[in-house]
Protein backbone atom coordinates (compact mmCIF):
# COMPACT_ATOMS: atom_id res chain seq x y z
CA UNK A 1 0.00 0.00 0.00
CA UNK A 2 1.35 3.44 -0.90
CA UNK A 3 1.64 6.32 1.47
CA UNK A 4 -1.12 9.31 0.82
CA UNK A 5 -1.31 12.39 2.89
CA UNK A 6 -3.75 15.47 2.12
CA UNK A 7 -5.44 17.79 4.45
CA UNK A 8 -8.81 16.67 5.91
CA UNK A 9 -11.55 18.58 7.97
CA UNK A 10 -11.43 17.25 11.22
CA UNK A 11 -14.52 17.32 13.60
CA UNK A 12 -14.66 16.50 17.19
CA UNK A 13 -16.82 13.64 16.12
CA UNK A 14 -13.84 12.31 14.04
CA UNK A 15 -11.34 12.93 16.45
CA UNK A 16 -13.22 10.61 19.05
CA UNK A 17 -13.44 7.84 16.65
CA UNK A 18 -9.81 8.12 15.84
CA UNK A 19 -8.48 8.32 19.11
CA UNK A 20 -11.02 5.28 19.79
CA UNK A 21 -8.58 3.46 17.57
CA UNK A 22 -5.62 4.70 18.90
CA UNK A 23 -3.82 1.63 19.17
CA UNK A 24 -0.37 2.37 17.62
CA UNK A 25 0.92 5.24 19.38
CA UNK A 26 3.07 4.30 21.91
CA UNK A 27 2.87 7.42 23.89
CA UNK A 28 1.55 8.30 26.86
CA UNK A 29 -1.36 11.49 26.74
CA UNK A 30 -0.18 14.39 28.45
CA UNK A 31 -2.97 15.91 29.70
CA UNK A 32 -0.90 19.53 29.79
CA UNK A 33 0.06 19.42 26.74
CA UNK A 34 -3.73 18.79 25.92
CA UNK A 35 -5.03 21.88 27.83
CA UNK A 36 -2.32 23.92 26.12
CA UNK A 37 -3.59 22.38 22.28
CA UNK A 38 -7.31 23.13 23.39
CA UNK A 39 -6.88 27.01 24.54
CA UNK A 40 -4.49 27.76 21.44
CA UNK A 41 -7.98 25.89 19.38
CA UNK A 42 -10.35 28.08 21.18
CA UNK A 43 -8.31 31.23 20.67
CA UNK A 44 -8.10 30.91 16.77
CA UNK A 45 -4.61 30.48 16.69
CA UNK A 46 -4.87 27.16 15.06
CA UNK A 47 -3.11 26.86 11.10
CA UNK A 48 -2.26 24.32 9.39
CA UNK A 49 1.81 24.16 9.52
CA UNK A 50 2.49 21.19 7.89
CA UNK A 51 2.49 18.98 10.40
CA UNK A 52 0.48 15.51 9.94
CA UNK A 53 -1.30 12.98 11.90
CA UNK A 54 -0.40 9.60 10.52
CA UNK A 55 -1.97 6.18 10.51
CA UNK A 56 -0.32 2.77 9.72
CA UNK A 57 -1.58 0.36 6.94
CA UNK A 58 -3.68 -1.26 9.40
CA UNK A 59 -5.55 2.40 9.94
CA UNK A 60 -4.30 2.60 13.48
CA UNK A 61 -3.22 6.06 14.67
CA UNK A 62 0.45 6.52 15.44
CA UNK A 63 0.68 10.28 15.57
CA UNK A 64 -1.52 12.85 16.96
CA UNK A 65 -3.39 11.50 20.03
CA UNK A 66 -3.09 15.19 21.73
CA UNK A 67 -4.07 17.14 18.78
CA UNK A 68 -7.34 15.12 18.62
CA UNK A 69 -7.89 15.11 22.18
CA UNK A 70 -7.61 19.28 22.33
CA UNK A 71 -9.75 18.54 19.22
CA UNK A 72 -12.24 16.87 21.49
CA UNK A 73 -11.86 19.10 24.63
CA UNK A 74 -12.45 22.31 22.90
CA UNK A 75 -15.21 21.17 20.78
CA UNK A 76 -13.63 23.19 17.98
CA UNK A 77 -13.30 21.93 14.17
CA UNK A 78 -9.87 21.97 12.99
CA UNK A 79 -8.27 20.95 9.32
CA UNK A 80 -4.66 19.25 9.22
CA UNK A 81 -2.36 17.19 6.66
CA UNK A 82 -3.21 13.38 7.36
CA UNK A 83 -0.80 10.78 6.58
CA UNK A 84 -2.21 7.24 5.80
CA UNK A 85 -0.51 3.88 4.83
CA UNK A 86 2.80 4.18 7.23
CA UNK A 87 4.21 0.81 8.04
CA UNK A 88 3.25 -0.16 11.39
CA UNK A 89 6.86 0.14 12.85
CA UNK A 90 8.12 3.51 12.62
CA UNK A 91 10.04 4.08 15.15
CA UNK A 92 11.50 7.06 14.05
CA UNK A 93 7.99 8.77 14.08
CA UNK A 94 7.93 11.90 16.53
CA UNK A 95 11.62 11.72 17.60
CA UNK A 96 12.41 15.13 16.61
CA UNK A 97 12.75 18.04 19.82
CA UNK A 98 10.33 20.65 19.51
CA UNK A 99 11.02 24.32 19.52
CA UNK A 100 10.67 26.13 22.55
CA UNK A 101 8.72 29.41 22.87
CA UNK A 102 12.29 31.61 22.75
CA UNK A 103 13.40 29.79 19.44
CA UNK A 104 10.25 30.87 18.02
CA UNK A 105 10.39 34.31 18.50
CA UNK A 106 14.47 34.16 17.92
CA UNK A 107 13.39 33.36 14.69
CA UNK A 108 11.25 36.67 14.41
CA UNK A 109 14.20 38.66 15.26
CA UNK A 110 13.72 39.18 18.78
CA UNK A 111 17.10 39.86 20.85
CA UNK A 112 17.48 37.86 24.09
CA UNK A 113 15.17 35.80 23.24
CA UNK A 114 15.78 33.46 26.04
CA UNK A 115 14.91 36.39 28.78
CA UNK A 116 12.18 38.08 26.95
CA UNK A 117 10.47 34.89 26.49
CA UNK A 118 10.34 34.50 30.15
CA UNK A 119 9.35 38.01 31.17
CA UNK A 120 6.78 38.16 28.57
CA UNK A 121 5.29 34.82 30.82
CA UNK A 122 5.84 36.65 34.16
CA UNK A 123 3.96 39.72 32.70
CA UNK A 124 1.07 37.78 31.10
CA UNK A 125 0.75 36.12 35.08
CA UNK A 126 0.68 39.36 36.49
CA UNK A 127 -2.09 40.61 34.01
CA UNK A 128 -4.27 38.09 35.05
CA UNK A 129 -3.42 38.34 38.88
CA UNK A 130 -1.34 35.78 39.26
CA UNK A 131 1.55 37.87 39.95
CA UNK A 132 1.98 36.38 43.47
CA UNK A 133 1.33 32.67 43.03
CA UNK A 134 4.67 30.46 44.15
CA UNK A 135 3.69 28.03 40.80
CA UNK A 136 1.74 28.75 37.40
CA UNK A 137 -0.12 25.69 35.44
CA UNK A 138 1.31 25.31 32.16
CA UNK A 139 -2.19 26.20 30.48
CA UNK A 140 -2.51 29.76 32.56
CA UNK A 141 -1.86 30.92 28.73
CA UNK A 142 -0.74 29.84 25.32
CA UNK A 143 2.34 29.45 23.54
CA UNK A 144 0.73 32.08 20.76
CA UNK A 145 -0.15 34.41 23.20
CA UNK A 146 3.67 34.24 24.91
CA UNK A 147 5.22 34.77 21.45
CA UNK A 148 2.38 37.03 20.39
CA UNK A 149 2.73 39.30 23.77
CA UNK A 150 6.89 38.92 23.38
CA UNK A 151 7.69 40.20 19.63
CA UNK A 152 4.92 42.98 20.91
CA UNK A 153 7.09 44.43 23.70
CA UNK A 154 10.11 43.50 22.47
CA UNK A 155 11.56 46.80 22.44
CA UNK A 156 10.33 47.81 25.78
CA UNK A 157 11.27 44.73 27.74
CA UNK A 158 15.04 44.48 25.89
CA UNK A 159 15.30 48.44 27.53
CA UNK A 160 14.58 46.67 30.92
CA UNK A 161 17.11 43.81 30.87
CA UNK A 162 19.61 43.79 33.15
CA UNK A 163 23.04 43.84 31.62
CA UNK A 164 25.22 42.42 34.55
CA UNK A 165 25.44 39.63 36.76
CA UNK A 166 22.92 39.77 39.47
CA UNK A 167 22.06 36.91 41.70
CA UNK A 168 18.42 36.89 40.75
CA UNK A 169 16.19 35.79 37.97
CA UNK A 170 17.14 38.55 34.71
CA UNK A 171 13.57 37.64 34.03
CA UNK A 172 11.51 38.66 36.64
CA UNK A 173 13.89 42.04 37.55
CA UNK A 174 12.47 42.79 33.59
CA UNK A 175 9.46 42.21 34.15
CA UNK A 176 9.27 44.59 37.44
CA UNK A 177 10.86 47.35 35.66
CA UNK A 178 8.78 47.11 32.21
CA UNK A 179 5.54 46.94 34.61
CA UNK A 180 6.87 49.31 37.13
CA UNK A 181 7.79 51.72 34.26
CA UNK A 182 4.84 51.89 32.89
CA UNK A 183 5.10 49.41 29.99
CA UNK A 184 7.88 51.90 28.42
CA UNK A 185 11.68 52.03 27.76
CA UNK A 186 12.73 51.99 31.16
CA UNK A 187 14.90 55.52 29.96
CA UNK A 188 11.30 57.14 30.03
CA UNK A 189 11.41 56.20 33.66
CA UNK A 190 13.41 58.05 36.03
CA UNK A 191 12.70 56.35 38.94
CA UNK A 192 12.96 52.78 37.09
CA UNK A 193 16.47 53.97 35.58
CA UNK A 194 17.64 55.28 39.40
CA UNK A 195 16.44 51.92 40.32
CA UNK A 196 18.11 49.51 38.28
CA UNK A 197 21.21 51.49 38.30
CA UNK A 198 21.11 51.52 42.23
CA UNK A 199 20.54 48.08 42.23
CA UNK A 200 23.00 46.54 40.24
CA UNK A 201 25.93 49.07 41.03
CA UNK A 202 25.34 49.70 44.71
CA UNK A 203 26.35 53.19 44.67
CA UNK A 204 24.67 56.81 46.10
CA UNK A 205 22.18 54.24 48.17
CA UNK A 206 21.84 54.39 51.54
CA UNK A 207 21.19 51.90 54.37
CA UNK A 208 17.57 53.61 54.78
CA UNK A 209 16.49 52.95 51.13
CA UNK A 210 15.01 50.01 50.38
CA UNK A 211 17.15 48.96 46.95
CA UNK A 212 19.92 48.40 50.11
CA UNK A 213 18.22 45.48 51.47
CA UNK A 214 17.22 44.43 48.34
CA UNK A 215 20.62 43.52 47.46
CA UNK A 216 21.84 42.25 50.95
CA UNK A 217 19.11 39.83 50.31
CA UNK A 218 20.17 38.49 47.11
CA UNK A 219 24.04 38.43 48.08
CA UNK A 220 25.16 34.81 47.43
CA UNK A 221 26.16 34.84 50.73
CA UNK A 222 22.61 35.29 52.09
CA UNK A 223 20.79 33.21 49.73
CA UNK A 224 22.92 30.66 49.47
CA UNK A 225 22.35 30.35 45.55
CA UNK A 226 20.45 31.85 42.74
CA UNK A 227 17.29 33.17 43.79
CA UNK A 228 13.94 31.17 42.66
CA UNK A 229 12.03 33.41 39.97
CA UNK A 230 8.86 33.53 42.23
CA UNK A 231 11.09 35.03 45.25
CA UNK A 232 12.91 37.15 43.05
CA UNK A 233 9.89 38.44 41.67
CA UNK A 234 8.33 39.24 45.18
CA UNK A 235 11.38 40.89 46.77
CA UNK A 236 11.85 42.97 44.04
CA UNK A 237 8.12 43.95 43.83
CA UNK A 238 8.55 44.85 47.78
CA UNK A 239 11.36 46.96 46.96
CA UNK A 240 10.38 49.14 43.91
CA UNK A 241 7.06 49.71 45.47
CA UNK A 242 8.73 51.07 48.58
CA UNK A 243 10.70 53.31 46.29
CA UNK A 244 8.10 54.61 44.36
CA UNK A 245 6.27 55.51 47.78
CA UNK A 246 9.28 56.97 49.27
CA UNK A 247 9.37 54.51 52.35
CA UNK A 248 12.30 54.30 54.14
CA UNK A 249 13.25 50.29 54.94
CA UNK A 250 14.29 47.92 56.98
CA UNK A 251 15.69 44.22 56.22
CA UNK A 252 12.71 42.76 58.33
CA UNK A 253 10.48 45.03 55.82
CA UNK A 254 11.69 43.25 52.81
CA UNK A 255 9.72 40.07 54.10
CA UNK A 256 7.97 38.17 51.38
CA UNK A 257 3.72 37.55 52.50
CA UNK A 258 1.84 35.29 50.99
CA UNK A 259 -0.70 35.05 53.05
CA UNK A 260 -3.00 37.47 56.25
CA UNK A 261 -3.95 40.71 55.86
CA UNK A 262 -1.22 42.05 54.05
CA UNK A 263 -0.87 39.77 50.99
CA UNK A 264 2.15 40.73 48.71
CA UNK A 265 1.40 43.40 46.18
CA UNK A 266 2.15 43.56 42.31
CA UNK A 267 4.28 46.35 41.29
CA UNK A 268 3.73 49.59 41.53
CA UNK A 269 3.02 51.57 38.31
CA UNK A 270 3.81 55.29 37.86
CA UNK A 271 1.87 56.26 35.30
CA UNK A 272 -1.41 53.81 35.88
CA UNK A 273 -2.27 52.98 39.39
CA UNK A 274 -2.58 48.95 40.32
Amino acid sequence: MTATCKIETITPETAQKWLDGNTGNIRRKDNKRVTNYSNELLSGNWDVNGETIKFNQQGALLDGQHRLAACVMSGVTFQSFVVRGLVSDAAHIDRGRPRTIAQWIAHGGVKNAPVIASAARHVIAHDKGLWATSSWSSDFSTDSEIIEFAIKWQHELNTCIPHSSVNVSRSAFTAVMFIGAGRRPIEECEVATWFRDAFLKGEAITGAEPVYHLREKCKPSSTRGRINSHTARMLLTLAWNKTVKGEECSSRDLTIRLTGPKKQESPTKILVAE
